[in-house]
């Protein structure tokens, strides 16, 4: 009995084994990251900088996005996106938004499904000193408008490419808009200069160089990314 006992260890080794290599193979066809390389909280090099657009008084050119409060210390980004599935306790909002004296935005995901909730969220996160809110796509347009029209802050909400989105939550008083960088283009950002000078275009580009190089090069007031592997252009 017990050589069958260690024969069906062996064997679940051997499968748990197998299934990582198979992970792990699939893993490296669908990103090559080259040996000893890092993801770092740290901004890319750029050809050129973005136009910029002001919070609390800084220029801001970029955005990181993380969780981690040692990315939020170490970045060299001019704000943060401290980006949250759920909001943490009070004390350490409090750490957070007192990191380094940058401009901390705030996500907010969950809190459209109970609109009361985000109201006094807003408030709690003006009182510990939030730069500003971020909201996800799904929020409707209605109660964008009445958050925005409760918080001092200014409103940042995530959009598509489509004009008539766009226009409806600039409407509703978001203050910047935030679209993924594959769709922005030179035509849209020129035509959102013209028709909402005041609101600026943001590029959510994630860990993706090109994706920040490209939204650049269209005009973005500023991009939004997450630690990513830093490459030479030289």
């Amino acid at each position: 009995m017990e050589i069958f006992h260690t024969l069906e260890i062996n064997k679940y080794q051997f499968q748990v084994n197998e299934n990582q290599l198979q992970y792990h193979s699939i893993l490296s066809r669908w990103f090559y990251v080259p040996v000893g390389s890092q993801y770092l909280p740290v901004k890319p090099k750029l050809f050129s900088l973005p136009e910029g657009f002001k919070l609390n008084g800084k220029l801001i050119y970029t955005i990181l996005s993380t969780r981690d409060e040692y990315e939020m210390v170490t970045t060299d980004a001019e704000a943060i996106l401290a980006h949250f599935y759920f909001i943490p306790g009070k004390e350490k909002l409090k750490r957070i938004l007192s990191i380094s004296g940058k401009p901390i935005i705030v996500t907010v995901v969950f809190a459209f499904l109970n609109p009361l909730g985000i109201f006094s969220l807003a408030k709690i996160l003006e009182s510990l000193g939030a730069a500003g809110l971020y909201l996800s796509r799904k929020f409707p347009v209605g109660v964008l408008g009445k958050i925005c029209s409760e918080c001092t802050v200014p409103v940042f909400v995530a959009s598509s490419a489509d004009i008539g989105e766009i226009t409806s939550k600039i409407n509703a008083g978001v203050y910047a808009v935030c679209i993924a960088g594959k769709d922005i283009s030179t035509e849209l950002t020129k035509l959102l200069h013209q028709s909402f000078p005041d609101n600026p275009i943001l590029a959510i580009c994630n860990k993706s160089e090109k994706q920040i190089q490209s939204s650049v090069k269209s005009g973005s007031d500023a991009f939004i990314f997450k630690p990513c592997i830093q490459y030479n252009f030289d």
